[in-house]
């Protein structure tokens, strides 16, 4: 059984790059400021259940990778691990990127 990705520096390294938690927070407290203005159940929906949906899809995510790059004799599971490490870490780029611009920007209006 592979070791938990939570239990290696990659985990580490993964956090450092891509603060996920705290983009997650600044997202949800943007839908929060907008659902306490506008009462709209999109908004409370956005700023209560997605951010759990989207934390539990991150940490699959990152599990997956690590039960696939421990399968030893698996290239293909860990050439799968790879690609979908590469492809978290630049969803997570661009998803904290693009939320830090909107944070910037609204922060600059207020």
């Amino acid at each position: 059984m592979p070791a938990r990705f939570g239990s290696n520096i990659a985990a580490v390294v993964v956090g450092l790059l891509i603060p996920m938690h705290i983009t997650w927070q600044f997202n949800q407290g943007g839908h929060w400021f907008e659902y306490e203005k506008t009462r709209s159940r999109g908004e409370l929906l956005m700023a209560t259940a997605v951010p759990f949906l989207f934390h539990g899809c991150w940490d699959s995510g990152l599990d997956l990778i690590a039960y696939f790059f421990g399968m030893e004799g698996s290239t293909a599971a860990q050439a799968a691990g790879g690609v979908l490490l590469v492809a978290m870490l630049a969803l997570g780029i661009v998803y904290t990127v693009r939320t830090l611009k909107k944070v910037r920007t609204a922060a600059r209006s207020t």
